[in-house]
Parts: structure tokens; sequence; C-alpha cells
């Protein structure tokens, strides 16, 4: 496609929202038809024509002007442009529907859903405007004789289901059917369950139908209003077509036109609202604050895409069940009525400024999609059922094969694991193999050492044993003699040379025979260097102790320690 010719398309499925203004006219004599005759005021009674702050323009704007009480401050005149019609005070309702609510009935007849809401203060008109009354036919029963005239000769049905949303003693909000036998409602998200529709069969019946739930709606008198509106109005029309066994053609309509009578938005100073009228009050201008919460979130985000839609309508049941206009994807169009007397202008320009940006917003224009009938959507279903469970089926096969690889790759999983305890095990027992090795290495050391010193030792004896072997053979020569030497014995004597011992040995036998006598500080040495070293590292502790024991040698040591041991033992 020609991106031109796709730019077009586009914007032809797309326009923006009606939004038309419709000022109540005022009476002539000075008295509000609206106003309940208990509460005048004096100021009723001035002029009409001195006290309108609202004029008509042109077809498409109106002027705002300040009453005369505030000309004198900042207040300047204001004029508001861009409204897609402007019915002036002296409009009929005839007038009014051709130009507002035709086209909306024309797009339903050809299957695209849309919305009418009436939005403006507390006897402004809006009920006026959408149920009429003796007179006059209101905007419903207009769409009615229409819907009706141009499907006389069709197989098509209309169903009308109405409800209203209130909220009884300053409650939460309920939902009441006001279809006869009608019973309080629920809604899950944007559905109502219970609803009940009415099959109508011509125009009048419907009027009929609608003027019975108008009687059971909750209504009271106020000081702005006789006969004032307690509740948000709802009306659903809904054609089927009842030849169409399911097959999509032209004839065929899944629309639905929703109509919406909001209730006014009222002020305490002006109602004199109290007690649960008051309480009536806060839920009435709570629910007209989050729908236009609603439509000035969807206009900010049509403006900047990137700033996400927000979730207002969550906060009100009406906005909740409205959820796809209020989001954009079906066509809406507003209706602001208001009173153009100068007591109103506050209200009146209140009103202006707020909903007149809404006139920028686009909604989705595409027709419905066709509704298809009971038998033919079930032999959908069903295929589509004998689809699923085949993959339904084929999926249980494969997660069966999924689970035996499973299986196999936790039992590899498992057999890795169990290895890898293994090694770890035999790296902690090499670990302590080594430990033990290195023990059994320094033990061997200390045996080898000990070996040795033992050998050292016993060398190092082996001389004063013969010295002592010595000493005792000479004492033994000397006593076994006496004081004649037999020749004979001398001459078998060994030679005095050969038996006595060197001059070195006879020093050394000197000195150990005088002998040095060990002090506190050497005993207490020698039994700090045993306690050391242990017995038999005589040459350690000598070593160590240089210094104290002098000239002594390891034998002095030894010899010591045994006769200390022997002194403990006796002891």
């Amino acid at each position: 496609m020609d991106p031109a010719t796709e730019e077009t398309s586009d914007m032809a499925k797309s326009e923006n929202l009606g939004l038309f203004l419709r000022i109540r006219p005022l009476l002539q004599s000075g008295v509000r038809g609206d106003r309940n005759p208990r509460f005048r005021r004096k100021s009723a009674f001035e002029p009409w024509f001195q006290k309108m702050c609202l004029r008509v323009k042109t077809s498409r704007s109106v002027t705002l002007s300040p009453p005369l009480a505030l000309e004198r401050g900042r207040t300047k005149t204001e004029v508001y442009d861009g409204f897609s019609q402007v019915f002036s005070p002296d409009s009929s309702q005839e007038e009014v529907y051709e130009k507002m609510m035709r086209p909306l009935v024309e797009d339903f007849l050809r299957g695209k859903s849309g919305m009418l809401a009436a939005f403006g203060p507390s006897g402004s008109g809006k009920t006026h405007t959408i149920f009429g009354c003796n007179s006059q036919s209101g905007m419903v029963p207009l769409a009615l004789q229409q819907i009706f005239k141009e499907t006389s000769d069709s197989t098509r049905s209309l169903f009308i289901s109405i409800f209203e949303i209130r909220c009884e003693g300053g409650k939460e909000e309920r939902v009441f059917d006001l279809s006869p036998n009608g019973v309080d409602l629920t809604m899950h998200r944007s559905t109502l369950k219970g609803l009940h529709e009415v099959v109508i069969s011509d125009w009048r019946h419907g009027e009929f139908v609608i003027s019975q739930a108008l009687l059971r709606r909750a209504t009271s008198p106020t000081n702005a209003n006789s006969q004032s509106s307690r509740s948000q109005c709802v009306i659903n029309l809904r054609i089927v077509d009842d030849k169409s066994n399911g097959e999509v053609n032209d004839q065929a309509n899944d629309g639905v036109l929703i109509i919406v009578d909001l209730a006014g938005a009222e002020r305490e100073k002006g109602t004199g609202n109290q007690g649960v009228r008051l309480l009536e009050s806060n839920f009435i201008n709570k629910t007209s604050m989050v729908f236009c919460l609603c439509l000035r979130s969807l206009l900010e985000h049509q403006k900047n895409p990137m700033k996400p839609l927000e979730k207002h309508f969550q906060d009100s049941l009406l906005t909740k069940y409205l959820r796809d206009y209020m989001e954009g994807k079906k066509r809406m169009a507003l209706i602001l009525t208001v009173k153009a007397g100068g007591e109103d202008y506050h209200n009146t320009s209140c009103l202006l400024k707020q909903a007149t940006p809404y006139m920028e917003i686009k909604f989705n224009n595409e027709p419905s999609k066709r509704r298809l009938s009971p038998s033919f959507v079930l032999k959908g279903y069903k295929e589509k059922l004998e689809v699923a469970e085949h993959e339904i089926q084929h999926l249980r096969e494969s997660n069966l094969e999924l689970e035996k690889e499973l299986k196999d790759h936790k039992s590899q999983i498992e057999v890795a694991q169990e290895i890898q305890r293994l090694r770890e095990s035999n790296l902690e027992l090499e670990t302590e193999l080594k430990y033990l090795k290195s023990l059994i290495e320094v033990e061997r050391l200390a045996d080898d050492q000990v070996a040795e010193e033992t050998q050292r030792l016993k060398e190092s004896n082996l001389e004063p044993e013969k010295e002592v072997k010595d000493l005792k053979s000479l004492i033994d020569v000397q006593i076994s003699g006496d004081d004649q030497w037999d020749d004979s014995v001398v001459e078998d004597l060994p030679n005095k040379n050969a038996i006595s011992p060197s001059n070195e040995d006879n020093d050394r036998l000197a000195r150990r025979r005088k002998g040095k006598k060990w002090s506190s500080l050497e005993e207490d040495t020698l039994r700090a260097g045993v306690e050391q070293y242990g017995v038999g590292r005589w040459k350690l502790i000598l070593t160590s102790n240089r210094d104290i024991f002098g000239e002594r040698t390891q034998v002095d040591l030894k010899d010591k320690w045994r006769n200390l041991t022997r002194q403990h033992t006796h002891h």
C-alpha cells in the first residue's frame, strides 16, 4: 500500500471526540424552572437579560462574560471555540438530535459501538436532554424511533438494558438493575453480572420500558433542582440479527450504543445539602472528577505516547464499566449542559475550562467484530479443543523423553559429583600421608641422632673404664703385696714404664683425685640442661653452659647426674 494511502486510511479510522455544548434557557419571568420554589432568591426577579453571562458567538463558539459584580476585578471576557456544535437556549430537542445523536445511531446500525454522555452541573438540563418530557422527546426516545424506522424490514431484534450506580447512605458504590424485576448487580472487571436485557418490539414499547425504569431511579429535591438525580444512569442498546446463524454478513451487528446521564456536580453552598444528601453529593462529585481524570490522562497519553495511560478508571464503577471509551478504543461524544445566568458564572467557567481540551481526544472508529451464532462458535471451540488435545499429547510425549534425558543427566551429574568427592578425599589422604611421612622422617632422624649420641657416649666411656681398670689392677697389686717384695713377683711384674700411666694421664688422674666441689649454680644448671635437652645429651649441655661448668668434662656431668639421681633415690 502506498504510504500516503495508508496514512489517509489511518486518519479515516481515527476521529476527534465530539464535544457539544447546550445552553439551558432562562425563563423570562425570572423564575428558574430548575429551582425549587421554596429556595427562591430576591435576585431571581431581576430582568433575565441583565443576568446572562454566556452567549452564543458562532455555531462552534461561545463568549463567557463575568457578571457586573466581577467586572471590576481581574476577570475578563473569554471566548471558547472549537465545539462540534453549540446549541443556543432556543434550540429544540429535534435539532440537538439531528446534529449530535443521529450520526451515532447511524454508525450503531452499521455495527459501530458508540457512547453519548451528558455532563454538567446540577440543574443544567442533562436528564431533560437525554430522556425529554411528555411534550418533548429526548435523545433516547428519538433514537428508538430512528432505529425501528430503519430496521422495520429486517430480521434484527433490539435489546435494551438500563441500570444506575449510586451510593446509598454514603457507603460504597452499588449497581442496581432498573429493568422490571431488576436486582442488585455485581461488576467483574468491566462486565456486569446478572444485567437483564429486554427485547423491544417497537419504539413505544421501548419508551414504556425506559419510563418505568426512571420511576425506580434515585432522585431527591435540592436547592438547585426540584428533582435532582442522585445516581449515574446508563442505557445500553444492542441489535442482534436473528437469521445470521453464525455467518458473517453485512446485516450482522454486534455494536452497542451506550447513553449515560451523569448526575450533576454539586456545590454545598448552592444545594444546601446536609447529612445523607451531602454524602451523595460527595459521591457524585467524586465520580465526575474520576471521569474527567480519565479523559485528561487519555489526552496527555495521545499527545505524548511515552507518558503511560493512568488507570484512573479503577477508582469508579462507572469509569470501570466504560473502560474501552476511557482508553479511546471506541467512539464517544460529550454534551456539556450549562446555565447562562450570572449566578452560575463560576460553575460554567469551571466546566468550560475543564472540558474544552477534550475536543482534541481521538478515538478508534472501526466497526465492531461480527457476532457468530452459538452453534457456529461451539463448533469452532470443538475444533480448537481437538487441536489443543493433540498438542497436549505431543507435549506429554516430549516431556517423557525430556524426563528420561533428565534422569540420565542427573545420573551423570551424580557420578561426576562422586568422582569429585573421591578426588577430594584422595587429596586429603595424600596430604595426611605426606604429613605422616614427615613425622616418620623426623622420628627417624631423631633415632639416628640418639644412636649417634649413644655411640659417642660409649666411645667416650671406654677411656675412663680403661683408666678404672688400670687403677683397680694397681690397687689389687698393692693390697696383695707386703712390705717385702718377692723378686720373682717383681720380675714377673710388667715394666714400671709399661704399667704406669703416662705423665699426661698422671696429671689428669691427679686433677681428678684433687676434685673440684660442685657449686649450687652448677647443679641447678645441670638439672635445667637435663630437663631441656634430656639425659645423655652431656655434650650439648656442656657446650650450652661452658661459662658455668668451666673445665668440667662430659664425664663429670654424667657422674654428677648419677650421684644426684642416687641422692634423690635414697632420700
